[in-house]
């Protein structure tokens, strides 16, 4: 009797040791992310961590500073979960996974808008204020 690896991990984005990287699991289709802690995602201190792309990626600003909110599923526990990652980062995942990217309070009514964006012949471009 033989028996198949509950995972078979193939990497798909990011370095696999420096920060997150990013795997995806052949046997489920599904994606999972990956720090430092161990050589797949399995293997890692938080266990297998799928990313949840049915909700966005998430800009928001605490005390001053910029992050991005990626939403996760414990695989063990099967609860919501999150981690974050640069503004810079979660634009290269939103583009490589099509991931959609949500800016918290972006285009608030009180005129504290976070960024600030304009059409530039076929470019976007953003400024963060």
């Amino acid at each position: 009797m033989s028996t198949k690896p509950k995972y078979k991990w193939k990497l798909i984005f990011g370095n696999p040791d420096k920060d997150h990287s990013y795997w995806l699991d052949l046997h489920s289709s599904q994606i999972s992310i990956k720090d430092e802690s161990g050589d797949y995602p399995d293997e890692t201190d938080d266990g297998v961590l799928w990313l949840d792309m049915t909700k966005p990626l998430y800009v928001q600003r605490y005390e001053d500073k910029t992050y991005v909110s990626i939403p996760l599923i414990d695989a063990e526990e099967s609860e919501e979960t999150s981690t974050i990652t640069s503004v810079a980062k979660a634009f290269l995942l939103a583009e490589r996974f099509k991931w959609k990217l949500v800016l918290e309070n972006a285009l608030s009514s009180d005129g504290q808008n976070p960024v600030e964006a304009i059409r530039h012949g076929s470019d976007l471009v953003i400024y963060f204020t």
